[in-house]
């Protein structure tokens, strides 16, 4: 289904394998279902070779032969950064309380994760 002659580029392969650290072992995609934890899973599994992975900066700054790309379907996973997510949310957050505006939301008795 995605051999090596379908190129797989990802925004930051790096996030893709803390997510995997974070859950089952070649199982990451069942609780994230972007593609790119589907490629990690793969590499973990056996069925895809790490090389074929390749992240959006070495893409950039790396960039393959066009003769090599010609006729090669790329596959891009955006998962999205979520650490500036956090801190977009944290800045909302923040002015809210200033401002005095908002509404409280209890949406847990205990944190899950804490």
């Amino acid at each position: 289904m995605f051999g090596p002659e379908i190129g797989k580029l990802v925004d930051n392969a790096g996030m893709y394998h803390t997510w995997a650290e974070e859950t089952e072992p070649g199982k990451s995609h069942n609780h994230l279902s972007i593609i790119g934890c589907k490629f990690n899973d793969r590499i973990h599994n056996g069925q895809m070779d790490t090389s074929e992975l390749r992240g959006m900066g070495l893409a950039l700054n790396h960039p393959p032969a066009p003769e090599d790309e010609e006729e090669k379907i790329t596959v891009y996973s955006v998962g999205g950064i979520p650490i500036k997510d956090i801190a977009w949310g944290t800045v909302v957050y923040r002015k809210a309380v200033k401002k005095g505006i908002g509404t409280v939301l209890n949406l847990w008795e205990t944190p899950a994760m804490s």
